[in-house]
């Protein structure tokens, strides 16, 4: 039945695009890389004449992908790393920063230019994404905090024509569904609202993988244990919920005010830990509540933007999966600030100047049975950077010639708090920190750009590094005031080509970081722990971007594009205590590549694959016996002893694997429209966090209207 199926998207996928190639079809929208539009910089910009790396992922794009959240968007659709856990649980790396984000992240996330709320990017949704923005390099001269890696924004709809909408159901393996519904537009001239609802469950366990594409070596084979096979993955199931929407309010028709609300929730998520199930299954619910005003508008050559921004987000952790569980953490997330900018126009230059305040509070409880508190694991904390900064955009010759040079003054003020259960006092510790950044390219022969950056970007350690003197349970701790934030140096040099007409964009870059002053617990004193800057890192690597559009050969009347994106790794070193190492979770090879076909009398389909290249992890699968110092494996659920061959392997290298996605939906009249897609087509057992395998082949049939 399943290569019954296949044969038939397989025909849909290739044959109905390359026979509409010789008919006549509804244009399909294709921009010059000229006329795409972002919002770096907090401010619409002209994507053609920014020097840094930045990848757009447009709407189209973002509906053709089977996906449901950021995460799977950006891991089938860009060559970065991301480490995804069952149960909403997601972290990501660029440019060789190993994935991070629950904690301390090296990739800010925003939405709207306004910080997410969230360090989980499985959280997010795109119910009301127009457009995804992929920031690479440093980006803390323009952002502060976090932006090491790079920036990735959430561009959402703000509908102003006739009121229109859509309205989604999908339902597929593992019994899993999804019901979705927009709808904005302008109700008079001066108002106009979006709105979106969504509703996500899987009520079933999902089936691992049941082969390998790619050849295994006979220790690649341990590693992956023959036992992972085409089996249930127990406890992973869950029910999501989103909802939100925005006001806006066209003062005059240079300025306007926007209200935008935005609430998610996720329910019972089952969490069984890796697949074998070692350390007991537990559960969580996540909400996140965020607002924000957004007051924007033009007073001559000024575009002027203040924005006022709070979220809450609550994630809360139960001791089983059964039904008279009891509740055993709180983390409580709160993001708040301002941002205040303007962006200064004179003839073909720019100048944004502002200020912003982001202050981030994390509280914590804990309980060690339903009616007994106990101490959580540290002091509730607020990080709070307020900056200043500038970004100058420079065209010259025609815009053949493009610069930016820009700068961020940031003072961090770290608070601890006295906490419940914790000997601890307030305390706070500040200081000072400037990030520089530059980037220039050349355009020439009709197409061609040589484009170079580099910059500098931090990461502000967090309040119980710096200013704690507190104790657990667990330990003593002593903060270290005396502690430098995180920071790095990186620089890029590529040269890329676009031309509309032959519908060709290619891009080759190399890029070199140095990551420094990286931050590790200190157990040296038998007194108490605390931190102090004890590694650094070297990255280096090759990012190759490139697509064609066979639209070209007939004016676009539709569109054919194969697409590969691939990032290379020359070099990906941490080094501690003078002694270097690979890096963890950071992938030496990664690509993402298919095609996209679009436009043919309401056609569209695309066949997607994603490349994850080999990677090193710590071998964690075993206990540890302090009498005789043996090392003793970890045991299954039914008591067997997992992969002890391999017990005396601190590090094991992980195989390649080659995932294949496919979809594809036809609309009738533009309104009516009907889908299926294959997620992990040929079903691969693969894992991108060791023993937390990923989800076997499945499928999702979709039906939707346009009103």
């Amino acid at each position: 039945m399943y290569n019954k199926l296949i044969i038939i998207i397989f025909l849909l996928l290739v044959i109905f695009p390359i026979k509409s190639m010789a008919q006549s079809a509804d244009s399909a929208t294709v921009h010059s890389i000229d006329e795409v539009t972002v919002s770096a910089y907090r401010t619409k910009s002209n994507l053609g004449k920014i020097p840094q790396q930045l990848i757009i992922i447009s709407k189209d794009e973002i509906n053709s992908i089977p996906a449901k959240s950021l995460d799977e968007i950006l891991k089938k659709s860009a060559s970065i790393d991301v480490l995804q856990y069952p149960g909403f649980n997601s972290v990501i790396g660029l440019r060789g920063f190993a994935p991070s984000g629950l904690g301390k992240t090296n990739t800010l996330i925003l939405i709207d230019g306004i910080p997410a709320g969230t360090n989980n990017i499985s959280t997010l949704n795109l119910e009301n994404a127009n457009q995804l923005e992929l920031l690479k390099g440093p980006y803390s001269a323009f952002f502060g905090s976090e932006a090491m890696a790079g920036v990735i924004n959430i561009e959402t709809i703000r509908s102003k024509e006739k009121i229109s909408g859509k309205a989604s159901i999908s339902y597929g393996s593992f019994k899993t569904h999804r019901i979705k519904l927009n709808v904005g537009g302008k109700i008079n001239s001066r108002l106009n609202f979006d709105l979106f609802a969504s509703n996500m469950a899987q009520n079933q366990n999902y089936k691992t993988g049941s082969k390998n594409l790619l050849k295994l070596s006979d220790e690649e084979k341990l590693i992956m244990e023959e036992k992972s096979y085409g089996k249930k993955y127990k406890n992973t199931q869950y029910e999501q919920y989103s909802a939100g929407g925005r006001l806006g309010f066209q003062i005059n028709k240079d300025w306007e005010i926007n209200l935008t609300q935005d609430y998610w929730i996720a329910k019972n998520i089952q969490d069984n830990g890796n697949f074998w199930g070692t350390y007991g299954a537990t559960e969580k619910n996540i909400d996140r509540w965020s607002q924000n005003i957004s007051i924007e508008g033009k007073s001559g050559n000024h575009a002027l933007r203040l924005n006022p921004y709070y979220s809450i987000e609550n994630t809360n952790y139960f001791n089983s999966t059964n039904p008279d569980n009891y509740q055993t953490s709180n983390y409580s997330y709160k993001t708040y600030g301002f941002i205040l900018q303007d962006a200064l126009s004179f003839g073909t230059h720019r100048i944004i100047f502002g200020a912003d305040n982001n202050s981030k509070k994390y509280e914590s409880k804990q309980w060690s049975n339903p009616d007994q508190p106990t101490s959580p694991y540290q002091p509730d904390y607020l990080n709070m950077a307020t900056g200043i900064y500038v970004q100058a955009n420079f065209n010259f010759l025609d815009d053949k010639l493009n610069a930016s040079v820009g700068g961020r003054y940031d003072n961090i003020v770290s608070k601890l708090f006295k906490t419940e259960f914790i000997e601890s006092t307030d305390a706070t510790e500040n200081y000072n920190v400037f990030n520089p950044n530059f980037g220039i390219q050349f355009k020439f022969f009709g197409g061609f750009k040589i484009h170079a950056a580099a910059g500098s970007a931090f990461v502000a350690p967090d309040a119980f590094k710096l200013a704690g003197n507190y104790t657990t349970p667990y330990s003593h701790f002593v903060g270290n005031p005396n502690l430098k934030p995180e920071t790095s140096i990186t620089g890029d040099l590529g040269l890329g080509y676009n031309n509309q007409k032959l519908g060709l964009n290619a891009d080759v870059t190399y890029f070199k970081t140095k990551h420094k002053d990286m931050v590790i617990y200190d157990y040296s004193n038998p007194a108490f722990v605390t931190f102090i800057n004890a590694q650094d890192a070297n990255m280096d690597g090759l990012e190759f971007e490139f697509d064609y559009d066979f639209g070209a050969l007939d004016s676009y009347a539709f569109s054919l594009k194969p697409y590969f994106s691939y990032t290379h790794m020359f070099n990906s070193k941490l080094t501690v205590d003078g002694v270097e190492n690979e890096m963890r979770y950071v992938r030496i090879n990664k690509a993402s590549f298919g095609i996209i076909y679009n436009g043919h009398k309401g056609l569209a389909a695309r066949v997607n694959a994603r490349y994850i290249g080999q990677r090193y992890e710590d071998n964690y699968l075993y206990d540890y016996n302090w009498l005789t110092y043996e090392r003793i494996p970890l045991l299954t659920e039914n008591n067997v002893e997992i992969r002890p061959s391999l017990i005396n392997q601190d590090v094991i290298k992980f195989s390649d694997f080659l995932i294949f996605d496919i979809s594809a939906s036809y609309t009738f009249k533009g309104k009516l429209g009907i889908g299926i897609s294959a997620d992990n087509l040929l079903d691969d057992n693969y894992s991108e966090k060791d023993t937390y395998y990923m989800p076997g082949r499945s499928f999702m049939a979709n039906i939707s209207y346009k009103f």
